[in-house]
């Protein structure tokens, strides 16, 4: 995930809760925005779903698959080479590679509806109503 996510998905949060207040013309309570937070937290995963799902069958495509286009990306960082060669070696295997797939995906889920619902609740107490 980019580093930009810290600030772009407690703002889907943010915007959600405001949306929803300004066309209601209710205010929310802390809950209430955490939980519409939480809705555009699963929305953006599913969107980020898509995107991955995209971006990993184009790797798969290319001629050596993942484990070629991991050996390229970690080439210009300082890796020892004996953790290169086992991390490859995993990759090598469908078991290793549906690990890699679930880990990030889950991975992702987590931090996405961590910050959407911080960012809905953090709207919600922002905007209320005094």
């Amino acid at each position: 995930m980019p580093f930009g996510c810290v600030i772009w998905l407690p703002s889907a949060g943010f915007i959600a809760v405001y949306l929803y207040s300004r066309r209601t013309g209710q205010s929310l309570s802390v809950r209430s925005g955490a939980r519409m937070g939480w809705i555009a937290g699963i929305m953006s995963f599913a969107i980020f779903t898509v995107v991955f799902t995209v971006g990993t069958v184009a790797i798969a495509n290319q001629p050596g698959g993942l484990s070629a286009a991991f050996r390229e990306a970690l080439r210009s960082r300082p890796v020892p080479q004996q953790q290169l060669e086992d991390a490859l070696q995993v990759l090598s295997t469908p078991t290793g590679q549906a690990s890699v797939y679930i880990f990030a995906l889950l991975f992702s889920f987590t931090v996405t509806a961590l910050f959407c619902t911080a960012g809905g609740a953090l709207g919600a107490k922002v905007l209320e109503k005094e």
